[in-house]
């Protein structure tokens, strides 16, 4: 039993370390920049390809660690991912930054595409949740102590320890890899690799780039319809072929493909949230940083309480109500969040953050749980690569749309002035509908999941 505990707690740290790897260099933009003389834009960059070159990567490393062995792989990107950091921190020039970045995220992703299937072949399913539950602790530490502890490095120390510090909890995670980590056995027969669906991937991750690196809006009108092209030729060539990085046969299993989706609109509805909730604190309510800071990390630190919790109730009740009422929640909260006015109180700001974590919790603990059962232990790895991408998917699009939204309607209500600058009331109406939007996306997840419900009872 203790082996197993050790085995979370260190794939727990491990993915703390990649979540914070994807915010700590925010904060230092300016340092970065201004030692390298390149522009915030250029360095930028440092954060975009580290986010893209994982999400690219997922579903190819998903099928190698089902081919391989999932503990080999996460060990191999444990080494490239130190590998990639400590190049990233010795700073010589920005290019090999940003080629460090790369392979920080190659090996970030070996990590996060074997990680859930690894947890799944250690746990039985009597306890998985919990153990899902844990893991997701690490995730919400990750996500708030990555601004913190880059401010913190970056006022005592040069900024190239921003990378370093993964060094020292990297080598005991692979100290504690070689030692105690299954050596689970590669199933036999034929192998192969998907290397013209990686290809397609990689050509639309590289569009992806050029949407951040554009600002025209002719040239990004291209490159969407590039990418919408691109993934519609990967989709057929993944039907196709025999050797399918992601087997579309998944997604004529109802229990995977509903709460997928489901899963991919939870995390594209709740980066509105992240993204709206600042502009709300600061520029409606009109409080000091510090103090939105704070309230910001209300939510992550709630997290890290009802995580656990949603894990063990996940073991004791049923996943699928407990997912409807998560979710339920967060279709109230954004619906709350929506109509919050312009006031000098911040206590339903706060009642409402909290309901929003719980929320959370209650949904995407149980629904990793049933993700992960739904399918053969065979296809784990892809299950989980293909978990891991919807969280990536959801989150890059929910802040894309969110931001458009929320703007939009602001040019809208208000021309001709910017959100700093804008009324209270048009700010007021661009936050109400772009809430209530994310309130939608939720609901329709619920939906999904219930006609799920409703379909097992016909059947049964």
């Amino acid at each position: 039993m203790f082996k197993r505990w050790l085995i979370l707690i260190t794939l727990g740290l491990f993915f703390f370390m990649v979540i914070i790897d994807g915010t700590i260099v925010v904060v230092a933009v300016p340092t970065i920049a201004s030692a390298l003389a390149v522009s915030p834009s250029q360095v930028n960059l440092l954060l975009t390809v580290y986010l893209t070159t994982i999400s690219v990567c997922l579903l190819f490393f998903g099928q190698l660690a089902d081919q391989y062995g999932r503990t080999r792989l996460f060990i191999w990107g444990t080494y490239l991912f130190l590998i990639g950091s400590g190049l990233a921190g010795f700073g010589v020039n920005f290019q090999l930054i940003l080629a460090a970045r790369v392979v920080q995220a190659v090996g970030a992703s070996m990590t996060m595409a074997t990680s859930y299937a690894i947890v799944t072949d250690v746990f039985p399913p009597a306890i998985l949740g919990r153990a899902l539950g844990i893991e997701s602790i690490f995730i919400s530490a990750g996500a708030l102590a990555g601004p913190g502890i880059g401010g913190l490095i970056l006022s005592q120390l040069p900024w190239g320890y921003i990378f370093w510090v993964n060094l020292p909890i990297g080598i005991v995670c692979l100290l504690v890899e070689w030692a105690v980590f299954p050596r689970t056995h590669a199933p036999s027969g034929k192998r192969g690799v998907d290397g013209r669906g990686f290809l397609q991937l990689i050509v639309i991750g590289g569009l992806l780039l050029l949407i951040q690196i554009n600002k025209q809006p002719l040239f990004t009108g291209i490159l969407v319809i590039l990418i919408g092209s691109c993934a519609y030729w990967f989709w057929r060539h993944e039907r196709q072929t025999d050797q399918a990085m992601l087997d579309t046969r998944l997604f004529s299993n109802q229990r995977f493909s509903r709460n997928l989706a489901a899963s991919f609109l939870n995390y594209v509805a709740a980066y509105f949230f992240t993204l709206l909730a600042p502009i709300y604190l600061q520029l409606m309510l009109r409080l000091p940083v510090a103090l939105s800071g704070y309230l910001l990390m209300l939510t992550p630190l709630v997290s890290l309480a009802a995580n656990p919790v949603a894990g063990v109730l996940s073991d004791r009740f049923d996943r699928q109500r407990l997912m409807r009422i998560g979710l339920l929640m967060l279709v109230l909260t954004n619906v709350a969040f929506a109509l919050l006015p312009h006031q000098t109180t911040i206590w339903p700001f706060v009642i409402v953050s909290v309901a929003f974590a719980v929320g959370t919790a209650l949904f995407t603990n149980p629904n990793s749980v049933v993700l992960m059962q739904s399918v053969d232990a065979t296809m784990r790895g892809q299950v989980g690569a293909a978990t891991s991408l919807a969280r990536q998917l959801g989150m890059s699009i929910g802040s894309a749309v969110a931001g458009l939204v929320f703007y939009q309607t602001l040019g809208i209500v208000s021309p001709h002035t910017t959100a700093v600058h804008a009324a209270p009331q048009a700010l007021f109406v661009a936050q109400g509908v772009s809430f209530m939007l994310a309130a939608a996306l939720f609901f329709i997840a619920v939906m999904l999941l219930r006609k799920k419900v409703e379909n097992a009872k016909r059947t049964g």
